[in-house]
């Protein structure tokens, strides 16, 4: 932060990268943001749903689902509805050898908030380079405490 108690813009651009980051105290000049962001969020209609989320350029990501554990998902991740998006050359195409299509089973609208606990239902190798991963919501495990009670 500034003097003026803004938040610096480079760390606005970078904060999804600081969502995942390990070291938490990163994101203290950002809570502030974060909250605000997230009380507005949660006054959105969600309602439970099956969104999809592609990611190419990363080999094996797949192999860290299997394990059946839940899994934090940190970062604010935008997503959508309709799994033929995915073959668009913006999100996984159909050329990259490592693509992982993520269908998620969650509380949703079409933005997956920090801190939601998934829990690796199965893992699919539909061939060509493309696995889909199966995810469903592990309700009251979010480590974020910005519940719509609380807000």
């Amino acid at each position: 932060s500034d003097p003026a108690g803004t938040v610096n813009d480079e760390r606005i651009v970078h904060h999804p990268r600081l969502l995942r980051d390990r070291n938490r105290a990163l994101l203290k000049p950002l809570l502030p943001y974060i909250r605000l962001l997230l009380s507005a969020l949660y006054r959105l209609p969600a309602q439970k749903r099956t969104v999809y989320r592609g990611v190419k350029g990363v080999a094996d990501l797949h192999a860290k689902f299997t394990d059946k554990k839940p899994k934090i998902w940190w970062p604010f991740t935008s997503t959508s509805w309709k799994d033929d998006v995915m073959s668009n050359p913006q999100f996984i195409g159909q050329s990259d050898p490592h693509r992982t299509m993520f269908h998620i089973e969650a509380e949703a609208a079409v933005l997956l908030l920090p801190g939601i606990a998934l829990v690796p239902v199965g893992v699919l190798n539909a061939g060509s380079g493309l696995y889909i991963v199966q995810l469903k919501e592990h309700t009251g495990a979010s480590l974020l405490d910005f519940t719509r009670a609380h807000v």
